[in-house]
């Protein structure tokens, strides 16, 4: 029979052993600082869950109003249950209003504020106030604001707090202050980019992103600028470094004297329209220091003054249609706009651009600094000879890429083993000039062909760089997917490339199949 002492002593050990299992149940994170929670924990949560998890305790109600990252862009309503047989404006207005109720109940400054919402202008002006009394950092606004046009609210233009400002409008109702309030704004923004403006083509705006009005801006991002006929960036001794442009399909001038800029981005601007088709498209960019430009879904410009760009690195060009050049002069000025970046390390070539430059028999200037170029083209009779043309052009190239498209002018025969020897001198050898066989691609180590196939062109191209790149150490053949009659095919086509004569002993060829 179990004594009384023995009892007491089995008591205490369960109750010791609940006590150690209730500590390991003790909740730590709670105990952790408010910023590590931020940080550590809040930033990965979407933002519903945690506006659930204040209804946890006082504690973690504190944590959220607390939360310096707001990010509204992922969900559309703050209810856990949404109301039904609203309209679309009125649960837009009632997300609206929980959004500003947030803020307004919030304790501490905010670092970011994101929101993508269908408002009206009362709302985004009440709203944007409410986040400057907050000293917001980080502002994105995407809005609709039901077509009705939105001016820049003073407060906004004032905040000194602000850094970084994102604001879209699919509806194109954002209106710029003028150059006189822009004077008292700004001061401390580094980051801005502008979607949906209506720039009503007011030549007191032509100068609007200028160094006076944004004097620590470092990116400048325009999108979609609606009546923008031209415009003008100047900064002579300001921080701003990139600059991108798109979708600003009226503009017909651009001047861009920025000494400090390093990337500098046109993609889909400057297309001709019937408002337009007289106007002559001109461009002038002083930038010493630029290093990255790209020039893409634009045509090119008429009138072109881009000089001095002596400390260029990458230069992308390109993305036209077959069609796009009508006249000598527009593939002169292809020409000579592709000889401002002659002091380029590195050049992509889009889409027709090679069909483009050689289709009136226009012939480019040495580029004696490419290391590296990257092509889109088609493989055909015609491209044959401009590939080589260029090859020429390009005396100190390390690197090439070329991915091959087709289209109707591709020859679609398929190489046969006994004609190797024939592919490579009808379509290649015969294209080059017999005093110049033994300067081609000297200096070239790597190539990649990317959507390689079976066709004459292709092999016969494979076969040129074999034969005259001296320096040759990797070829890459990116294939792609094919069907399982035409894998053996390929295996063939492999065995015969890996056994062909290179003049380089050291070049490896691998086949991505």
């Amino acid at each position: 029979m179990e004594t009384r002492s023995a009892k007491r002593k089995k008591l205490l050990e369960a109750a010791a052993l609940m006590a150690a299992d209730n500590a390991d149940k003790v909740d730590r994170i709670s105990d952790l600082p408010d910023d590590l929670i931020h940080r550590r924990i809040f930033l990965l949560l979407p933002i519903k869950t945690i506006a659930r998890m204040s209804l946890v305790s006082k504690r973690w109600r504190d944590l959220w109003h607390s939360f310096p990252d707001l990010d509204f862009t992922t969900v559309d309503s703050l209810n856990v249950i949404v109301t039904a047989g609203k309209s679309p404006r009125a649960r837009a207005a009632e997300y609206a209003d929980q959004i500003i109720g947030v803020i307004e109940k919030h304790s501490s400054d905010l670092r970011m504020l994101k929101i993508k919402a269908s408002l009206t202008c009362s709302r985004l002006a009440r709203l944007i106030r409410h986040a400057v009394n907050r000293n917001v950092i980080d502002l994105t606004v995407d809005v609709k604001t039901f077509k009705v046009p939105f001016n820049f609210p003073r407060s906004l233009l004032q905040c000194n707090s602000l850094q970084s400002l994102h604001l879209r409008s699919s509806l194109i109702n954002f209106r710029l202050p003028s150059p006189a309030r822009m004077r008292e704004g700004f001061r401390s923004l580094t980051t801005l980019s502008l979607s949906g403006v209506n720039f009503d083509d007011d030549p007191s705006l032509t100068n609007f992103f200028t160094e006076s009005s944004f004097p620590n801006l470092k990116k400048l991002h325009l999108e979609h600028f609606i009546r923008l006929q031209h415009l003008e960036i100047h900064s002579a001794g300001g921080p701003l470094q990139e600059i991108s442009i798109d979708g600003c399909n009226q503009l017909e001038k651009l001047v861009i004297e920025v000494q400090e800029l390093r990337r500098f981005i046109v993609s889909n601007s400057f297309n001709t329209n019937c408002s337009s088709l007289v106007k002559r498209k001109e461009v002038r960019i002083c930038a010493p220091a630029l290093k990255y430009i790209k020039w893409w879904s634009s045509p090119i410009p008429d009138e072109c003054a881009i000089d001095n760009l002596t400390c260029l690195e990458e230069a992308f060009v390109g993305c036209f249609h077959l069609d796009y050049v009508l006249s000598d002069e527009k593939a002169a000025n292809l020409s000579d706009f592709l000889v401002r970046f002659s002091h380029s390390v590195a050049l992509t070539l889009g889409c027709y651009s090679i069909e483009i430059l050689w289709k009136r028999g226009m012939q480019l200037r040495p580029f004696k600094k490419f290391k590296s170029l990257e092509i889109r083209t088609g493989l055909s009779t015609y491209n044959n000879g401009r590939l080589i043309s260029l090859f020429r052009s390009c005396p100190m190239l390390q690197t090439l890429t070329i991915s091959i498209h087709s289209d109707i002018y591709t020859e679609i025969r398929k190489w046969n083993k006994d004609i190797l020897t024939l592919i490579l001198e009808r379509y290649w050898e015969s294209k080059m000039e017999a005093s110049e066989s033994e300067s081609y691609l000297q200096h070239l180590k790597v190539a990649k062909i990317e959507a390689f196939t079976e066709r004459m062109n292709d092999v016969g191209l494979v076969l040129f760089l074999l034969k005259h790149a001296k320096a040759l150490e990797e070829m890459h053949l990116f294939c792609g997917n094919c069907e399982q009659k035409d894998f053996a095919r390929r295996l063939k086509l492999k065995k015969h490339l890996l056994d062909f004569c290179k003049v380089s002993s050291n070049a490896a060829i691998r086949f991505d199949f």
